[in-house]
């Protein structure tokens, strides 16, 4: 069947610092099932060069979704 993908990159700056950035990045698979049913899983990444104290630079994120299209 039908398998897209997507993906999406950002990444902001501070103006009076550019080494302080953050960028973000998501990377979409969906398989569809049928004509209503979809399973798809999602891969994130987000990384802030200058986080606040106890918190780390990388953040990685794995969702699965399950949607419904009428």
């Amino acid at each position: 069947r039908d398998v897209p993908e997507s993906r999406g990159y950002s990444a902001y700056a501070r103006f009076d610092a550019f080494a302080d950035y953050r960028a973000f990045n998501d990377f979409e698979l969906l398989a569809r099932v049928s004509e209503l049913l979809a399973f798809g899983a999602t891969l994130s990444l987000w990384y802030d060069s200058a986080p606040p104290t106890g918190v780390k630079r990388t953040d990685v994120r794995l969702s699965s979704t399950i949607r419904l299209s009428f």
